[in-house]
């Protein structure tokens, strides 16, 4: 049977990425997964066109699930018989291209090897999904921030000012969702539904 801590981490990787379609229309976009152990999650998407960004967020606010996943971790309940909800929040807005353009930069320098070799993986770090794509191409990158090897140190560097202009985002909308999903542990399969609330 799988890990259920591994289960349950690539559930909520699951619900956050699916959690909000954008239609990108041949834009070029970026995204970002973040996980990470002390901070809430979240889900990033970016694109632009011409001198503006256009930007979504979901958050998954854990404090609001504090309780319920330390029952789970703490084997009260057994996760295979559990329907987990995630308290989301969900944003988006607009801004000026402004300090993207040393992102878009810094995307243009990337020289990245693809790794295949089993490494330590800490689990102290952030785990990071880094998406960057267009039409015609989509490129997948994911490693965790405590073990990040040293050939991808300019990954760190971009997620770092990504991170910045992610706190520049600020919504005068937020819209809350109870997220659920049912998991299956044998094949490891989703049903998700959506119950929207508005904050």
């Amino acid at each position: 049977m799988p890990n259920k801590f591994n289960v349950l981490n690539e559930s909520i990787k699951n619900i956050l990425s699916r959690s909000n379609y954008v239609d990108y229309d041949g834009k070029s976009y970026i995204t970002v997964l973040y996980k990470a152990v002390f901070q809430n999650d979240f889900f990033l998407q970016i694109t632009w066109e011409n001198d503006t960004i256009y930007w979504y967020r979901t958050t998954w606010l854990k404090e609001k699930d504090r309780r319920k996943m330390a029952n789970i971790f703490c084997g009260e309940f057994q996760i295979d018989d559990l329907k987990i909800s995630l308290t989301l929040e969900k944003e988006q807005g607009k801004t000026v291209l402004g300090d993207m353009r040393s992102i878009l930069e810094k995307i243009a320098k990337l020289s990245i090897k693809p790794i295949f070799q089993n490494e330590n993986y800490g689990k102290d770090g952030q785990d990071i999904t880094l998406t960057i794509g267009s039409e015609y191409a989509t490129t997948t990158l994911s490693w965790q921030t405590s073990d990040t090897p040293t050939e991808w140190n300019s990954l760190d560097n971009l997620i770092t000012d990504i991170l910045k202009l992610n706190t520049t985002f600020v919504s005068k909308e937020k819209t809350l969702y109870n997220a659920y999903l049912d998991i299956e542990i044998n094949n490891q399969t989703y049903e998700q539904i959506f119950e929207i609330k508005k904050k």
